[in-house]
């Protein structure tokens, strides 16, 4: 489902925007329409930073050979 959206813009933007968009051979509609989509797919950091610490979690991390059980519980 579309929907209408109305934005308040300089006049001049408006203009220099329809010329680009006709020299481009697209709507303005579909110029705006295709950045937003755009915008809107870009993950933001978080997410990317979320995205690598579940992968972390999930391999695990190598930190050094396994301790036998005289190395763990030596006390000297």
């Amino acid at each position: 489902m579309q929907k209408n959206l109305t934005l308040k813009l300089d006049e001049h933007l408006i203009i220099k925007a329809k010329q680009k968009a006709l020299g481009s051979g697209k709507s303005l509609s579909k110029l705006v329409t295709n950045f937003l989509r755009k915008f809107c797919s870009q993950e933001t950091d978080i997410e990317k930073s979320r995205k690598i610490a579940l992968k972390y979690m999930e391999e695990g991390f190598h930190l050094g050979k396994p301790l036998s059980r005289e190395e763990m519980y030596d006390r000297g």
